[in-house]
């Protein structure tokens, strides 16, 4: 448990929401376990695994944000990491052909592409966000309307009863 020790988290997991309890808490360890397979597969890596093994942590990161998990730490490692090990590779082969440079922009491609899924994530979230409050406004509204509805209502008969009471204590015996 060294990973969320290092690495505290506070996972929301509402993707699950849609699941049974029993099913959602058995997915919630799944998750839990990934973090842990991730973390660990981190410490493990060198500079001679295949790059897909890297990306492939970083998609399993990904995931693993929908839930709610801090990743921005193990991203950059692996990130990091992965820009150690092609700077390696280039200084082993002594070149900088145009593979050099494509695989290079791949890199930076999947890069974007991760920060782009990320962004939209965040933009849907606030959107729901935002649709909330616009309907507890909407609903706030109306509590007002009627509150003030309820109030005048109430100043009415306040100046009903202290007129009828000012009639009788001036009418005539």
């Amino acid at each position: 448990m060294e990973a969320f020790r290092l690495f505290p988290q506070n996972p929301h997991f509402r993707p699950l929401d849609t699941l049974n309890e029993s099913a959602r808490e058995r997915h919630a360890i799944y998750k839990m376990v990934d973090f842990l397979g991730v973390f660990e597969n981190m410490c493990r890596l060198r500079c001679d695994h295949p790059r897909t093994e890297f990306q492939d942590q970083l998609v399993i990161l990904l995931e693993l944000e929908t839930h709610g998990f801090d990743v921005d730490s193990l991203r950059i490692r692996f990130m990091e990491m992965l820009s150690l090990k092609d700077k390696r590779e280039a200084l082993e082969t002594g070149s900088k052909d145009p593979k050099d440079h494509l695989e290079i922009e791949r890199v930076n491609v999947q890069e974007h592409k991760i920060d782009i899924m990320l962004i939209d994530s965040q933009i849907d979230e606030l959107r729901n966000k935002r649709e909330r409050l616009v309907k507890e406004n909407e609903q706030s509204t109306l509590n007002i309307v009627a509150g003030e509805k309820e109030v005048a209502e109430i100043e009415e008969a306040k100046c009903d009863c202290d007129r009828k009471f000012h009639e009788l204590a001036t009418a005539p015996y």
